[in-house]
């Protein structure tokens, strides 16, 4: 009768809330990355499935390169096309931290953010994140590094509260984290 009714049309939306819950709780997922260049500059391209938010800073001694954005779920295949071009020598990345991917991109010479920004997608292209580096004098690259480092508006990258971890803050400055996948340039035969 109408109790059965009803009670199929509650289980159904629950289980409907129960489903759109958890697409709404995924991550974003980061599909490729790929290294070409544009002019004088390297540029670092990594596609996503939905927009996030990201921090850019960089660190000398060895020079790097940190991009940390929302939390991403890695779905590389295979391996990463045209690592080691430009100035970029090979690249690593991983969960920093709950909520927080660290993208490390270790550079050859000293280097300045020409240009970072998200584009939405178009054609069978998704979001993408783009990074854009050039080379810079030493002199250049420390004084730059003192500036404040760039970032989208901060509604954007989520802050979660900091957690005691592991990791010493040496390689945290390093971009060392345990969950950290690592992608070195092809050796040439």
């Amino acid at each position: 009768g109408k109790g059965t009714i009803v009670a199929l049309v509650a289980g159904m939306l629950i289980a409907a809330s129960t489903v759109s819950t958890g697409f709404a709780a995924a991550k974003p997922a980061a599909t490729d990355v790929r290294f070409g260049m544009q002019d004088q500059a390297t540029r670092f391209v990594v596609e996503l499935s939905e927009p996030v938010g990201f921090q850019i800073f960089t660190l000398p001694d060895p020079y790097r390169v940190v991009i940390d954005m929302s939390e991403v779920a890695w779905r590389l295949s295979g391996e990463t096309a045209n690592v080691g071009r430009g100035v970029v020598s090979g690249f690593r990345y991983g969960l920093f931290r709950p909520g927080t991917t660290r993208i490390v991109l270790d550079v050859n010479k000293p280097v300045r953010v020409k240009r970072s920004f998200l584009l939405p997608p178009s054609g069978d292209q998704g979001h993408r994140f783009v990074l854009d580096l050039e080379p810079v004098t030493p002199a250049t690259f420390d004084d730059e590094a003192r500036l404040t480092a760039i970032e989208t508006p901060a509604s954007a990258l989520e802050k979660p509260p900091e957690k005691p971890s592991q990791t010493s803050s040496v390689e945290k400055s390093a971009g060392f984290s345990p969950d950290m996948q690592v992608r070195k340039p092809p050796v040439p035969d």
